[in-house]
Formats: structure tokens, C-alpha cells, sequence
């Protein structure tokens, strides 16, 4: 893949991830009990921000974006692992594979010098 065609495919998946983490937080907060546990609800809004921030510095080509998608990569990767935990929910199984996937892009991102 090419390194542009890389960091659009970033930015893409980064968007996307953002964007589900958002709607199971929601989600999360109108179910209640275990939906609820603190690192479940730290590890969305973790993955929230980073990847807003991420996506913030891959959109304008910032040589910082290296450092962001490295956190990205982390923040995702813990995400996905915590969805992965209410195993018989489909959103949350949806945001833990587009966390994995936003995770792979952001790591190979974070080689790409802007």
C-alpha cells in the first residue's frame, strides 16, 4: 500500500472507530450493570479521544502523527479487548473489530513519515 493511499485508509478506519466507540459508550450508559464496569468506560473514551486526536494530526500531515498513531494503536487494541468481554453483544463486537482494524492501520501509519 502506498503511503498516501495508507494514511487516507487511516484516517478512514480512525474516523470510523470514533465513531462506534461513540454509539457504545452510549449505548453502554442505557444498559447499565456491566455495560458500566470503569475500565470498560475508560478504554471508549480513551479510544474516543486518541483517535480524534490521531485523526486531527493524519488529516493535516503533521510529522507528530507518528507519536498519536503508536497511543492510537495502543488505545484501540485495549478497547477492542474490553468489548471483546460481553461476548453476545453485536454492537460491541462491531466496535472490538473496528478497533482491531483502526489498531493494524494506526501501526502501520505511525511508520509513515508526512
Amino acid at each position: 500500500m502506498q503511503d498516501i493511499d495508507l494514511l487516507a485508509r487511516s484516517i478512514e478506519l480512525c474516523r470510523r472507530c470514533h465513531t462506534i466507540c461513540g454509539r457504545v459508550l452510549k449505548h453502554s450508559l442505557q444498559k447499565g450493570g456491566d455495560y458500566l464496569q470503569e475500565a470498560r468506560i475508560q478504554a471508549l473514551l480513551d479510544c474516543i479521544d486518541t483517535c480524534s486526536y490521531c485523526l486531527d494530526l493524519m488529516s493535516r500531515q503533521s510529522p507528530l502523527h507518528m507519536r498519536a498513531c503508536d497511543l492510537c494503536t495502543e488505545a484501540c487494541t485495549r478497547c477492542a479487548a474490553s468489548c471483546e468481554q460481553l461476548g453476545t453483544d453485536s454492537l460491541l463486537q462491531e466496535c472490538a473489530r473496528a478497533c482491531r482494524d483502526c489498531a493494524s492501520v494506526c501501526q502501520q501509519a505511525g511508520s509513515y513519515v508526512a
